[in-house]
């Protein structure tokens, strides 16, 4: 029985701006491993079209794996 009013302001009034600066840290971190992960597996990508599907299912398994290892860094850094 909240309004929307009443949320956008209680949100409001709760953010400071270490949550917007920490999760544009966390966004530019994360779009840097997915890049450089997509670009470093697309260079190594042999074997025609059945190669760039295994490249491409490689290269999302392996910036999933680095996400969550760089979400844990900065949970235990930013959380203290």
């Amino acid at each position: 029985n909240l309004t929307p009013t009443a949320y956008m302001l209680q949100t409001l009034s709760l953010l400071t701006p270490g949550d917007v600066g920490q999760g544009i840290a966390k966004s530019a971190v994360f779009a840097l491993l997915i890049t450089l992960i997509g670009v470093s597996t697309g260079f190594s990508v042999t074997g025609g079209a059945e190669g760039v599907g295994r490249a491409t299912t490689r290269a999302v398994v392996v910036s999933i794996c680095w996400i969550i290892v760089a979400d844990m860094i900065f949970s235990f850094f930013l959380n203290r």
